[in-house]
């Protein structure tokens, strides 16, 4: 997709917003079941069409990303293998991490291709993953390897933060770059979103992690950045990473991710669910996006070339963005 406009810090409005009626409308539905809504961008034909923020919030803000971090990992193993860290998503896991030692076969075969599409066997079910176990081990790393098919489990699709710190310490074994070292060298700073800082929490405790102390991209005890939540970005930030995908990896005429990876991260296999994006359909439009817990995403709709991001308050069980954006904002957009 050739465009003349790419977004900048004061990224354009569109002359062709939502009326008046239609922003009431959807402003009334925010107030009536989605009140933890923050902010909200939606960019379309390379414009923004509609920005709105909620309770107090600003467009300056920073807001903890939670799982949206996910996708973002993706992307940088992509990157990776265009830099030629990483040869083949069909390597191993445990070719990264020689200190580790397993007579379990089945550990030995997993590769990063597994972990990407969370069909890596656990001991576990998806809703049950046993986040506070690791975050309360002295080795996440050590702990996320010793878990990764522990009792075998089954190769099925297992949604997984763990699986993604994995993937993290997969990227820093092979670059020698942390996480966030890396996104900000190969990806933040050639898409104009401000350099992530390194940020010591002082606990690993849900205000740190999703709430108003959250800052920077966080890490581990051992500094391996985390790879499944802990990043934080403004909106207008997480809308720049959707637009990315959008234009197929390029950036004012930059090839910033790989050739084909944005079709290959989304593209759906086995389940809905591509190289740690959710895919879903609008009608007969296939739409992908990240999904953060307590309402926090990036969605992309390529036949409509939109994007939206939205941004909210933490609470548990928010009601699911896609949702809100399928019933109240697609339509506007039609």
């Amino acid at each position: 997709m050739q465009r003349d406009y790419w977004p900048t810090d004061d990224w354009k409005f569109s002359s062709k917003g939502f009326t008046e009626e239609e922003q009431q409308n959807l402003e009334s539905n925010i107030e009536k079941g989605f009140k933890n809504i923050a902010g909200i961008v939606v960019v379309k034909n390379g414009y923004i069409k509609y920005e709105k923020y909620f309770n107090g919030h600003n467009k300056e803000q920073k807001y903890s990303v939670a799982s949206v971090t996910k996708s973002v990992l993706s992307s940088l193993i992509g990157i990776s293998m265009k830099d030629g860290y990483i040869k083949t998503l069909d390597e191993k896991i445990l070719n990264y991490f020689p200190d580790y030692k397993t007579d379990n076969p089945i550990k030995k075969d997993i590769r990063i291709l597994d972990l990407l599409t969370c069909v890596a066997p656990y001991p576990f079910e998806s809703i049950n993953e046993p986040i506070g176990e690791l975050i309360d081990s002295s080795h996440w790393m050590k702990y996320s390897l010793n878990i990764l098919a522990a009792n075998k489990g089954r190769r099925t699709f297992k949604y997984s933060t763990i699986g993604t710190h994995i993937l993290s310490g997969v990227l820093t074994k092979s670059s020698g770059f942390t996480a966030r070292e890396y996104a900000n060298k190969e990806l933040f700073n050639k898409i104009g979103i401000d350099i992530i800082p390194n940020f010591k929490m002082e606990s690993y405790t849900a205000n740190y992690i999703f709430g108003k102390n959250a800052r920077g991209w966080q890490h581990d005890p051992q500094n391996y950045t985390i790879g499944g939540y802990g990043l934080s970005l403004t909106p207008r930030e997480m809308a720049k990473f959707g637009f990315l995908y959008l234009n197929n990896g390029v950036w004012n005429g930059v090839k910033v991710l790989p050739n084909n990876w944005v079709e290959e991260s989304t593209t759906k296999l086995k389940y809905d669910y591509g190289y740690l994006w959710w895919l879903y359909k609008y009608e007969d439009i296939d739409a992908y996006c990240a999904m953060g817990t307590g309402g926090r995403c990036i969605c992309i709709i390529p036949k409509m070339d939109t994007v939206i991001s939205i941004v909210s308050d933490y609470i548990p069980k928010a009601r699911n963005r896609w949702i809100f954006i399928k019933k109240y904002i697609l339509p506007l957009l039609k």
